[in-house]
């Protein structure tokens, strides 16, 4: 959970798949009023493109999400992300956004 800007915050979930990030997100997201950005139907969306499954799809999905909360932090809203997050730099991503 990382302060941007004035009131907006980012929320980054991590965890290992099926142990409840996307749950919480949208908890959360209920409670906070803000939206979940989640990699998944991302990734989903580019394979369904046609985008060959060998490729890179996964960083993919994490460019156009953070693509994405970073056009909704500057409206000046606050933005959940789910995402795995497993390696430092996908979390890394994250803070150098907020």
């Amino acid at each position: 959970l990382a302060p941007c800007g004035s009131s907006a915050v980012l929320v980054a979930m991590a965890g290992l798949p099926g142990s409840g990030k996307s749950t919480v997100a949208e908890e959360l997201a209920r409670a906070l009023g803000i939206p979940v950005v989640s990699v998944d139907p991302l990734e989903s969306a580019i394979l369904r493109a046609g985008i060959d499954a060998d490729q890179p799809t996964g960083l993919a999905a994490y460019l156009v999400a953070e693509t994405i909360a970073d056009a909704v932090l500057r409206s000046g809203q606050g933005v959940i992300i789910d995402a795995v997050n497993a390696v430092a730099p996908a979390r890394d991503q994250w803070v150098l956004l907020g």
